[in-house]
């Protein structure tokens, strides 16, 4: 075949080339267009610049939150962009309304759950079976399930029984308003089910076994061994990103208070939100708030609960949300800073979080010995805490300023949901002695926050012993006090022994739901990160 030998063989030379018969005109006119064009390419080219050297005079701060599901990242990182980035966190705080009412529906349905199933005559008639036995011959009762075992009927009284069956139907609409606020929450909201963590392992496997080798120090150390998972909690749910499911909120909020006539604010732009899609989920709580205040004072729900251990198959805040079901459950609702701090709702993967100083108005301490420049921001990379999402965590071990591990101390007498034969305070110890150990952190500090003092306070007021969960505890006292310095000890020296480089250990008790004692413990932390870091990393140069 002839190759082309002339530049009108050419296709782009033919593209660019001016029209046929072109006239003096239309010359003008195209020559203006391609020199406007050049203009508005020439000024992009130059805005992209002077954002890249604005980035490079900012230094952000980046900082990596750690710890197993459910120890307290999430929570403390809110107080984070409360403490150090208050407008931008108001702003946001409207877009919780959704989560924090997916989490009252949750608790009531679980409680709707547990009535259900005293309510039930299929395990009515397994009762009697118990007590009486197939032979005829009275069998004594049980005083209880044992922890955790749902088995075992309560006597309901018989003037109480249709009055809590109608309170349950008037309730049932609760269902279709879980499963509308899921899907409310975006497209990325998903439930945990064994099929969707079958995918999550198989892609993890695929793209990071390396990573996720080096971080569980291999299976032949004894260091967390790979283990089968077991079913977690059916209905806990998963957003793959913090910022779409937030603006939607936003926006659905504002339309519903300019409906209201309470707000005469406009949409945001970019949004498409119509009257259908107005917010029905607030209308149906709102008719179902006083149902739901019944249910949850009703003195033999209260001993359903107690008996079938609900409260302890939810999260640490749901008795909370359940005791605001008045205020939550009104069609004027709006979110408070301790709503948002206690609502959860779980992230998958690693999410990065931009905090500005907008408090930081005032000149760092002189003696650290940098600017306000170097006051400007904070990166955040709040990663998913489960087994399977651990393996995400390596490549964000590099450049990384500081690490936040958060360690729940209160689960001494708790097991993974991931592999119920692990309890859950030793495998946050193994975690610290991977996080502790690794070259890639070895310049970066080390913060540790011993978190969940308050659960860890009412478990042992309550009468749980230590020891009997924890033997190399011994016989020492079963109080908060005398138990956190055991397990501060334990931390600290596995941090000295082994570390790469020596390290000062940093360790806080904490509560991170109660913001201002936890805006006391970042403040100390901000200090001592920067100070750390301008001897260690070279952080202002």
């Amino acid at each position: 075949m002839r190759l082309p030998t002339n530049e009108s063989d050419d296709p782009l030379t033919r593209a660019l080339a001016p029209p046929p018969n072109e006239t003096a005109e239309e010359r003008a006119a195209r020559v203006k267009k391609e020199i406007e064009a050049q203009r508005v390419s020439d000024e992009i080219d130059e805005a992209i610049k002077l954002e890249k050297n604005a980035q490079r005079k900012k230094r952000a701060m980046r900082m990596l939150l750690l710890g197993q599901s459910e120890s307290g990242k999430s929570t403390t990182l809110k107080n984070m962009q409360l403490a150090y980035a208050p407008r931008t966190f108001a702003a946001e705080r409207v877009s919780w309304r959704a989560v924090i009412q997916l989490n009252l529906v949750r608790s009531i349905n679980a409680v709707l759950d547990a009535l259900s199933s005293e309510l039930s005559p299929v395990e009515a008639s397994s009762k009697s079976s118990y007590l009486f036995g197939s032979s005829g011959l009275s069998k004594p009762p049980s005083p209880g399930p044992e922890p955790g075992n749902s088995s075992g009927i309560l006597e309901i009284p018989q003037d109480r029984r249709a009055a809590l069956m109608k309170l349950k139907l008037r309730l049932a609409p609760l269902r279709q308003v879980e499963a509308d606020l899921k899907a409310r929450l975006g497209a990325g909201t998903e439930e945990i089910t064994e099929a969707t963590l079958g995918t999550l392992r198989s892609a993890e496997g695929r793209g990071s076994m390396d990573a996720e080798n080096a971080l569980s120090g291999l299976a032949d150390d004894g260091v967390m061994p790979c283990v089968p998972s077991r079913k977690p909690n059916p209905k806990e749910v998963f957003v793959r990103s913090h910022r779409d499911w937030k603006e939607k909120e936003k926006a659905r909020t504002k339309l519903s208070l300019v409906s209201l006539n309470q707000s005469s604010r406009p949409v945001s732009p970019g949004f498409s939100l119509d009257l259908s899609d107005r917010d029905s989920a607030t209308d149906v709580l709102a008719g179902c708030a006083e149902d739901m205040e019944s249910l949850w004072r009703d003195s033999v729900v209260s001993e359903i609960v107690k008996h079938r251990k609900v409260m302890s198959g939810l999260w640490d805040s749901a008795d909370y949300f359940l005791a605001s079901i008045s205020r939550i459950a009104s069609r004027d609702y709006e979110p408070t800073n301790d709503d948002v701090l206690r609502a959860r709702i779980r992230t998958l993967g690693v999410q990065e979080y931009t905090i500005p100083f907008e408090t930081s108005g005032e000149s760092p301490p002189p003696h650290l010995g940098f600017s306000k420049r170097d006051w400007h921001e904070w990166k955040v990379y709040d990663v998913g805490g489960s087994r399977t999402s651990r393996a995400a965590w390596i490549p964000y071990f590099t450049d990384v300023h500081a690490v936040l591990f958060l360690a729940p101390i209160s689960a001494f007498d708790e097991r993974l949901a991931e592999d119920k034969r692990v309890n859950r305070l030793e495998d946050t110890f193994l975690l610290w002695q991977e996080i502790c150990k690794n070259e890639l952190l070895k310049n970066a500090v080390i913060i540790l926050f011993m978190n969940k003092c308050d659960i860890l306070k009412r478990k042992l007021e309550a009468g749980v012993q230590v020891n009997k969960h924890m033997t190399s505890y011994g016989a020492r006292d079963n109080e908060v006090t005398a138990f956190a310095k055991y397990i501060q000890h334990k931390f600290k020296e596995l941090l000295i022994s082994l570390s790469p480089e020596k390290r000062m250990f940093y360790g806080f008790l904490t509560t991170v739901i109660d913001a201002t004692a936890t805006a006391k413990t970042l403040a100390s932390v901000r200090d001592g990160i920067l100070q750390a870091n301008l001897r260690n990393a070279n952080f202002v140069a």
